[in-house]
């Protein structure tokens, strides 16, 4: 994750990183080359993305508008559930 530039963005960062979903970068952006690949080797990037997968609500857009169409909201214990 790249540093935020506005307070909707830290709320975001804080909430990948409570779900486990964000990685920041272990050293300077421009030396990315010296320790991408030892994050990619090591899995901390499939885990993060396994973990947004899992923890992470799914069809957000479609809630809202079944929300607005339909005044119903309906929220399932399952991130998989529509």
């Amino acid at each position: 994750m790249s540093d935020p530039i506005g307070a909707h963005e830290e709320l975001n960062k804080r909430w990948l990183r409570e779900i486990h979903a964000g990685v920041s970068p272990p050293g300077p952006l421009k030396a990315c080359g010296e320790w991408l690949f030892d994050l990619r080797e090591s899995g901390r990037l499939a885990e993060a993305a396994w973990d947004g997968f899992l923890k992470a609500r799914k069809l957000g857009t479609y809630r809202m508008e079944r929300l607005v169409r339909t005044g119903e909201f309906v929220e399932g214990s399952s991130p998989l559930e529509q």
